[in-house]
C-alpha cells in the first residue's frame, strides 16, 4: 500500500443510510411501521400505558427518532410483544393481526443490523477490522432470506436492503485498507472472504496486499533515548505497546533487527489459532511482537484508523445535554464528573439499588 493519506468514512452512518430507503419503498411495511409509530406515541402519553411498560420491560418505550440509528427496530423490538389490553390501549388504536405479523418479521430481519451497530460501537475494539466481516455477514443473511421461504411477505424489503448494501459498500471490497484491516484481526484472517462475491479473488488480493505491506517494513532497532520521569507520566497510554515493537525507518544509524522471512512470518500468522481476541491485545503480547514483527508494525498503521464516529458523537451529544445555559459557569472538574455520571448512569443506578451490609 503506497504511503498516502486515507479518508475513512463512518461505516455506521453509511449502514444507517442503507436502512432508510427500503422501508419507504416497501409500501406495505411502511404502512405498518407508520401505524405502529402512532400506537407507541399514544402509549407514551398514557399514564397507565407508561406504568405497565416500565413494569413489564423495566424500561420506557422508545418512540421513533430520525437521529437514532435503527430507530424503527428499537421502537418495534421493545413494544411488539406487549399486551395492548393490559397497557390500556383503546381497541380502535390497536394493530391488526396482519400488521402485527409484518412487524414481528421486520424485527427479526433487522436484528442482525442492530447487532452490527453495536459491534461497531464497542469500546476498546478497533472497528476498522470489523467492517468487511459485518457487511459480508449481512449480505449472506439477506441472500439466505431471498433463497428460502422465511419472511415471504418481506422479500421485497430484503431485496431493497441487499441492493443498498451492494451499492454503498461495494467499493470497500476493492479497498486495500479495509482488506488488510480485516486480515489483521487474528480471529478473522481470511475467513471474512467467504461472504464475498468472488471469495478466491478477494483472498488472493488480500494476501498480495499484506505481503507487499510486510516487504515495505524495514525492521530497525531504535537508539536508546533518555526520557525524564515527567515526560513518561504525560505520555498517552493509547497504543503504549508500540514502544516495545520494532519501528519502521530508513535511518542508517539504527541496527537492523534479525527476523524470519516475510513469507515465513505470514504463514506463522495463518497457522496460529486465536478465537475471540481483541486485536489490540493480540499485538500487545510480547511473544506475538517477537514472532510477528512486521505485522505488528502494520497493525499500528492500520488498526488506529477510526471506522466510525459513533463514540465521539455520543459523547458530544451528552456533553451538549449537560452543558446547558445554567451550567455554563461550571468548573472543568464538575463537568467531568457530570459527564462520567451521565455516561455510566446504568451502572450507578444498579449500584444504588444494591444492598450493602452496614459496618
Amino acid at each position: 500500500m503506497p504511503d498516502r493519506k486515507i479518508l475513512v468514512r463512518c461505516v455506521a452512518h453509511t449502514l444507517q443510510l442503507c436502512l432508510k430507503t427500503p422501508v419507504e419503498n416497501c409500501k406495505m411495511l411502511n404502512n405498518s411501521v407508520e401505524r405502529f409509530a402512532s400506537v407507541v406515541a399514544k402509549l407514551k402519553k398514557s399514564t397507565q400505558g407508561t406504568e405497565y411498560v416500565e413494569k413489564e420491560l423495566g424500561m420506557a418505550l422508545k418512540a421513533r427518532c430520525a437521529t437514532r440509528w435503527n430507530s424503527n427496530f428499537i421502537m418495534a423490538d421493545r413494544a411488539i410483544k406487549l399486551d395492548w389490553t393490559a397497557a390500556g390501549l383503546d381497541p380502535k388504536h390497536r394493530l391488526s393481526r396482519e400488521h402485527q405479523n409484518i412487524l414481528e418479521d421486520f424485527v427479526e430481519m433487522k436484528r442482525p443490523f442492530q447487532e452490527s451497530f453495536e459491534t461497531l460501537q464497542q469500546n476498546g475494539v478497533p472497528a476498522i477490522c470489523q467492517v468487511l466481516p459485518l457487511i459480508y455477514n449481512l449480505r449472506i443473511f439477506l441472500q439466505g432470506i431471498l433463497d428460502g421461504d422465511q419472511f415471504l411477505t418481506l422479500h421485497g424489503y430484503a431485496e431493497e436492503l441487499l441492493k443498498q448494501l451492494n451499492v454503498r459498500f461495494s467499493s470497500l471490497e476493492n479497498d486495500d485498507f479495509f482488506l488488510a484491516a480485516a486480515f489483521l484481526d487474528p480471529a478473522i484472517k481470511f475467513s471474512f472472504t467467504h461472504g464475498a462475491e468472488n471469495p478466491e479473488a478477494v483472498k488472493s488480493r488480500t494476501q498480495a496486499i499484506v505481503l507487499e505491506m510486510m516487504r515495505r517494513v524495514e525492521l530497525t532497532r531504535p537508539p536508546p533515548e533518555s526520557r525524564s520521569e515527567e515526560s513518561k507520566v504525560k505520555r498517552s497510554k493509547l497504543f503504549s505497546f508500540i514502544d516495545k515493537e520494532p519501528r519502521s525507518s530508513v535511518s542508517s544509524q539504527r541496527d537492523t533487527i534479525s527476523a524470519v522471512s516475510v513469507e515465513t512470518e505470514f504463514q506463522l500468522y495463518l497457522d496460529s489459532r486465536w478465537d475471540e481476541i481483541n486485536p489490540l491485545e493480540f499485538y500487545a503480547k510480547e511473544d506475538n511482537q517477537d514472532m510477528f514483527k512486521r505485522l505488528t508494525v502494520i497493525a499500528k498503521q492500520v488498526l488506529c484508523a477510526t471506522a466510525t464516529t459513533a463514540g465521539i458523537e455520543r459523547i458530544l451529544s451528552i456533553s451538549g445535554q449537560i452543558l446547558r445555559d445554567r451550567r455554563l459557569s461550571t468548573s472543568a472538574l464538575n463537568f467531568e464528573m457530570l459527564l462520567f455520571c451521565n455516561v455510566n448512569s446504568d451502572l450507578l443506578y444498579r449500584t444504588s439499588r444494591s444492598t450493602y451490609p452496614i459496618p
